[in-house]
This record gives C-alpha cells, structure tokens and sequence, in this order.
C-alpha cells in the first residue's frame, strides 16, 4: 500500500506545483474545478520535463530522482492554503443538492474506479505493450542513466512523456507505482469531464458523461496497466478545454496554455498530433473575416504549433 501512498503525494504536489506556476504566468479560473484541473495538468507536465531533463542529461540516477521529487513535493506545500481550499470546494460543488439518483451515478463511478485501483495494485501484468516496452524501456533508462536507444525493443524511438512518469515511479518504487500513476489519469480526466460539462452544460451531463467514461472497456481493460493511452486521453481532453477557454477569452495566455498541454500530448504518443492538428485549424479560422484578421489568425496559428512543438521536440529529435 505504501505505493498507494505515493502516488497520492504526488497527485496532491502536481496540483500545488501547477497552481504556483499558472499563478506565476497569471492564468486565472472562474471554476474551482477548472483551476484544480488545469494545475493537476501542469504539474504532471512540469514533473515529465523535469524527469526528461534529467535523462537528457545523463543524470537518470535513483538519487537525483528522488531529490527532484523531494523537491517537487516540498515546493508544492506553499501551495497548502490553495489545495486545502480547493479541494473541499470542488467535492462541494461535485455532490451537495443532487438527487438520489444522480448520487447513486456518482457513488458507482466511484465504486468502479475502486475496483480498477485493486488491479493496479498488483504486480506489473498486462498485454504485450506495458511488458515488452512502455515499462521495460524505464528500467533501461535507469541502468543505462539516460535516454539510452535499444534497437531491440519495440517502440525505442517513441516520444514517451508518460514513460518519464513511469521512469520516476520505478526509480522511487516499483512498477506497481507506475501502473498507479496511469490509474490516477483516469480518474483525474473523469475530474476534468465533469469540470469541463459543468462549465458548458451541467453538472448531471457531467456526471453522465464521467460515468460512461468510467465504464468504457479502455478504462477498465488498460487504465489499471502500465499503458500510454489513458495519459493520452487526459492530457488531450485537457488541450482542447484550453482550446475552447481560448474561444472564450481570446486571452494570449490561455492560447499559451492550450499550445504547453498539446506539446505534452504529442510527447505521449503520435496520435497526439491529432490536438496539434485540430487546434491549428481552430486558431486560424477563428474569427477569419479579413485581411488583418488574416495576420492575426496565422500567428495565433503559429504561435500555438511552435510551443506545442517545442516541447515535444526532444522526442523528435531524437
């Protein structure tokens, strides 16, 4: 269970860690929900780039890990005061006036993602995919101390933002806690559902929609193993709320932060290219009427592929 405990620690510090830095960059929320979800986002993005600096530099060492994740876990305590708060207003706005039927949705969403987590408490299992290279080219990155290539191996050359979570859990834990870790992006992207239907339908949508999501065979079959594809959803279903936040606000800053949440989605996996894609089209034919909003929409448009592809660069490049 100690892994359990873990990876509730680091739950808790990617939230604090995110709300100091979109504090910093001044991206603010009218939701608690939103504010809670886009700092979980960017914490766990701040932590894959800090493991991925690491493994670019040959330093993927279990003692500069732990170090790094001492320190994340520290830093995230000046966020105390905002994560006690935040979480009490968010299960509030979750639960508080529904009616028994809408409670009983929420209370087998619950239930069912409780019995996913007994899977994932198990030792590492799974299909080829986790086994032969999503969790095994973490291990290899540990006994080599950087982001070694093994021909070998299926997927070597993949961008693999999740496997930096991973490369962590294994370095701190075992792989238990890596398949935990993949276990809470499901649960975190059921928190975003809910907070993203709550800002642009209703909360029982919300709650409709989290409990379909929660019981689809992907959820149950992959979430619980050391995969890629829950990681994928969540950090691309984050990508597209900022996206549509943007059509909004027409604020540069949340465009910044749609663009920083796409780069780590096509750090997960290739299919991520899809948000890149997509956004692009988005930010270039919003309000596209004449020749200055032309100007405007291509750089809007460039803007948002040169961070997104920014960070997903070093996979590339690679």
């Amino acid at each position: 269970m100690i892994e359990l405990i873990i990876a509730g620690v680091f739950f808790i510090s990617a939230a604090g860690n995110g709300h100091i830095i979109l504090q910093k960059v001044r991206i603010t929320f009218t939701s608690n929900v939103n504010d809670l979800c886009f700092s979980l986002t960017i914490g766990f993005g701040a932590f894959i780039l800090a493991i991925l600096f690491l493994g670019m530099s040959k330093l993927l060492y279990a003692e500069i890990i732990y170090a790094v994740s001492v320190v994340f876990v520290l830093n995230a305590s000046r966020a105390l005061p905002w994560m006690q708060i935040i979480w009490l207003r968010t299960i509030r706005s979750f639960f508080p006036s529904l009616s028994p039927f809408y409670l009983g949705i929420g209370i087998l969403v619950i239930a069912g993602l409780s019995l996913i987590l007994i899977q994932a408490l198990a030792p590492a299992h799974g299909a080829t995919d986790p086994l032969a290279y999503q969790m095994a080219l973490p291990k290899l990155y540990l006994a080599d101390h950087f982001l070694s290539f093994n021909p070998s191996i299926t997927g070597a050359l993949y961008p693999h933002n999740m496997g930096m979570l991973y490369t962590a859990a294994i370095a701190i834990r075992n792989a238990i806690l890596a398949q935990i870790i993949h276990w809470i992006m499901a649960v975190t992207t059921c928190i975003a559902i809910i907070g993203f239907c709550m800002q642009y339908f209703t909360r029982t949508v919300g709650i409709w929609a989290a409990a379909i999501f929660s019981f689809m065979p992907l959820i149950v079959i992959f979430s619980p193993k050391g995969y890629v594809d829950i990681g994928l959803c969540f950090f691309q279903f984050m990508a597209f709320w900022a996206i549509f936040n943007w059509t909004q606000s027409r604020d540069w800053r949340h465009l910044l932060l749609a663009a920083s949440i796409t780069g780590l989605a096509i750090g997960v996996k290739h299919q991520g290219l899809a948000t890149l894609a997509v956004g692009s089209i988005i930010f270039f034919l919003r309000d596209l009427r004449s020749i200055d909003s032309v100007t405007n929409s291509v750089k809007r448009a460039t803007v948002f592929c040169s961070i997104a592809i920014l960070l997903v660069s070093p996979w590339y490049l690679r």
